[in-house]
């Protein structure tokens, strides 16, 4: 998020706005609605003094109005309102602006019908903050309200009945209409909003194949090498015990020749999930080719999770062909990391161990 000042806004309003980007919003939308209460209010306070209303009647009201909201404006921005579901307190806003409305309706005499696009102005704010159901409460409520004001504004000035009952159906319509519209958007944002949650599994997915391994699950080899290359800077900057080894699965093409390319697939998916399972979390496994793979261990126990591993793939095995199990072992070359090793010094002294570990019968582990 940019600064306030790279937009062009003054500091001191990046502070009454606050930092985060939600909090910002909330604030945005507080601000806007004080503005339009405080101009209500002015707009409001000329209209009642035309019907010749009291002036502490009106100054009440207005001060009630303003303050009210700022109010509000202040439990959103001291983060109060954070112990709600809504923390922009939309709802709350909303019925307090219609109240002081109805309030006002009959302290404006003739000019009363002013105050009957405040309330569709109020409803308008519903739609793109609350749910359906939520709108139709409230139009509901504006619409009590408004009888309310009218049939106050009859008893305070003797307003013809006929002609309120008009406004009242033209408030009918108006709110119908808005409550259709606050229907559709509501059903657009919904729509939205899955598409938005699609969008975000959909990249996680992209971001997960684009370094992963499909069949077994395990990094694949472009990332496995920036994996390798940051861990190797992290060695240099503050050396640790850090181990590197390149696995063979003995006798694969065996398998692939004698049972079927599925059943090699079969072992290679079991391998991945059997050291993922073996592994610690700080363990970093890769497929680097074919039936061959990569492990970079941390730590002066790197032998244990290897046993684990060594263990744990004598234990396992995958169903053939002709429906008998078929179990499998690696081969595996180790090495430490040293001072000014690069990523292809390492595995030149990997790959020299493991073929001392098949020339020595497989199914071992050789160390460099």
């Amino acid at each position: 998020m940019k600064d306030a000042t790279q937009v062009g806004l003054p500091r001191w309003l990046d502070h009454v706005l606050g930092q985060e980007p939600a909090h910002r919003v909330h604030m945005s939308q507080a601000l806007l609605a004080l503005g339009l209460c405080v101009g209500f209010a002015l707009l409001g306070a000329w209209a009642a003094r035309q019907a010749a209303t009291p002036w502490p009647v009106v100054l009440t009201w207005a001060s009630v109005l303003v303050l009210g909201q700022s109010a509000l404006v202040a439990a959103i921005h001291t983060r109060w309102s954070m112990r709600w579901a809504d923390p922009s307190l939309t709802l709350a806003q909303i019925v307090f602006t219609m109240l002081m409305s109805a309030l006002v309706y009959p302290l404006v005499g003739e000019l009363s019908t002013g105050v009957l696009p405040v309330f569709v102005l109020i409803l308008s704010f519903s739609m793109f903050m609350l749910k359906e159901r939520q709108t139709r409460w409230l139009s509901l409520i504006s619409l009590g309200l408004v009888l309310l004001g009218m049939v106050l504004n009859h008893l305070a000035h003797g307003a013809p009945p006929g002609v309120q009952a008009t406004y009242f159906c033209v408030m009918v319509i108006c709110v119908a209409g808005m409550s259709v519209l606050a229907a559709r958007m509501n059903a657009l944002r919904q729509r939205m909003r899955r598409q938005r949650e699609d969008l975000v599994q959909a990249l996680q997915r992209i971001e997960e194949l684009a370094i992963r391994d499909g069949l077994t699950g395990l990094f694949n080899r472009r990332h496995g090498m920036e994996l390798l290359g940051e861990a190797l800077s992290r060695h240099a900057r503050q050396p640790h015990p850090l181990h590197v080894l390149l696995l063979d699965l003995d006798h694969f093409k065996r398998i692939n020749d004698v049972h079927g390319h599925g059943v090699g697939d079969k072992v290679l998916r079991a391998f991945g999930h059997t050291t993922l399972d073996a592994l610690r979390a700080t363990d970093l496994a890769v497929r680097w080719g074919g039936e061959e793979f990569l492990l970079v261990l941390a730590g002066d126990d790197a032998q244990v999770p290897v046993e684990r591993l060594r263990l744990a793939v004598a234990a396992s095995a995958v169903e053939a062909a002709s429906g008998q199990a078929l179990t499998f072992s690696f081969s595996a070359g180790w090495t430490e990391v040293r001072e000014n090793d690069t990523v292809e010094s390492l595995m030149e002294r990997a790959d020299a161990a493991l073929y001392r570990a098949k020339q020595a019968g497989r199914d071992r582990v050789e160390h460099a």
